[in-house]
């Protein structure tokens, strides 16, 4: 697909961590269209609303559409108002908070960067090889969409790796790319072709080790 309109009641829910008082909404993401890179999103800060002081590893503008939003960080405080914008690169520590007496509507754009997952892992870490995809062509290719909101992804069980990751002193990594995709699995034999193909309906749902192992024999 070369292009995609999204109308203005099409607009998805997703909850944005470290943010509170405020309605997240995404309008785009990369697989929206071939080779993507773009995600844009449409934030609603209620009075008081805001986010928490700190960075992500994603190349950053803010557009502020309606309302006006104080702006801290590390080189001091600003205030944007409608029509006034920030761009940043990744790692910038900075927080925003509705202080004024109307909701403020702020356009958010993001762009991945494959050299994250370069930057965490180190040669030898893991047995198999990861391809970096951040434009998201597999994921199109093999239909593997995402999911609605964050608080669709998770059930029960979701719920009990969390804690069992978070006993093994796991936490979660820079916050990049689409949270909301879903998980996939396939099975190629050696002419690529699929054998078998498990799309998860929740960020838990991978089949086990099992079940791979009886795939793949």
């Amino acid at each position: 697909m070369s292009y995609k309109i999204v109308r203005k009641d099409e607009a998805t829910f997703y909850e944005a961590p470290g943010h509170y008082d405020m309605r997240p909404t995404r309008l785009h993401n990369p697989q929206d269209v071939n080779d993507g890179k773009m995600i844009m999103g449409l934030s609603h800060f209620l009075p008081g609303g805001g986010c928490e002081f700190g960075g992500n590893p994603l190349e950053s503008i803010y557009y502020i559409l309606t309302g006006e939003m104080p702006l801290k960080t590390e080189d001091g405080e600003t205030v944007l108002h409608a029509g006034d914008s920030f761009h940043c690169v990744g790692g910038v520590n900075k927080s925003v908070r509705n202080t004024g007496t109307e909701v403020c509507q702020m356009l958010v754009v993001l762009q991945s960067d494959p050299a994250l997952v370069a930057g965490e892992m180190k040669e030898g870490d893991l047995p198999f090889d990861i391809i970096c995809d951040p434009n998201q062509k597999l994921y199109k290719d093999f239909e593997i969409n995402p999911a609605k909101s964050k608080l669709g992804m998770v059930d029960f069980k979701t719920i009990g790796k969390m804690k069992q990751a978070k006993s093994a002193g796991l936490e979660h990594g820079k916050y990049e790319g689409d949270e909301l995709q879903l998980p996939a699995v396939f099975v190629l034999d050696r002419e690529r072709t699929v054998t078998h193909a498990h799309y998860g309906k929740k960020v838990s749902d991978v089949p086990d080790a099992d079940t791979l192992a009886a795939w793949l024999r």
